[in-house]
């Protein structure tokens, strides 16, 4: 009996003296350049692109920001472009499937916003950018600068492999113009 009451009392201790961590978060409001918000966190270069006008809102929780946009293919080049200017590793991610979308009760899923910028991270930040496949704006229509790989989330249509296929073949092109013979 004794080794019970013990076993016990460690037990009720344990819950007495656990604390509960509760996460921070919030919401980013439209870009506006008059008004920037930054971390010292992300990576050079991600405060201009979080700070554009076409920013329509996001969130963050705790060191990790999420940055939605809405505009045409035509902004959405000029956002790469920019992109590609960014510290680290550079990814835009095709992303194809109703993984985190809302339903329009069309047919369709539609996250709300024309493309997203993630940073991710304690420390070590990472960005990376999120294209819904099927929105407004069309494969066919980028202009993914060589310095930014691109990948697929979801099922993979023959479009988007043709044009992984074809970025992955533009960017080995100019690895080769750079490599020393």
């Amino acid at each position: 009996m004794t080794k019970q009451v013990c076993w016990l009392t460690v037990l009720l201790l344990s819950f007495g003296c656990t604390q509960a961590a509760h996460a921070l978060a919030g919401r980013h409001g439209k870009g506006d350049p008059k008004r920037p918000i930054s971390a010292s966190s992300w990576p050079a270069g991600v405060s201009v692109l979080a700070n554009r006008e076409d920013r329509i809102g996001g969130h963050w929780v705790n060191a990790s920001d999420w940055f939605q946009y809405a505009g045409d293919v035509n902004a959405f080049n000029d956002f790469l472009i920019g992109y590609a200017r960014v510290s680290g590793q550079r990814l835009l991610i095709l992303e194809n499937g109703p993984l985190g979308f809302t339903f329009t009760g069309s047919g369709k899923y539609h996250p709300g916003y024309d493309w997203q910028l993630s940073v991710v991270g304690w420390g070590l930040a990472s960005a990376a950018v999120t294209l819904p496949v099927g929105g407004r704006i069309a494969l066919k229509d980028l202009n993914v600068p060589v310095e930014v790989d691109v990948d697929a989330m979801g099922t993979e249509t023959a479009e988007m492999k043709a044009f992984l296929a074809a970025h992955r073949a533009k960017q080995e092109k100019a690895r080769a113009g750079r490599t020393p013979k």
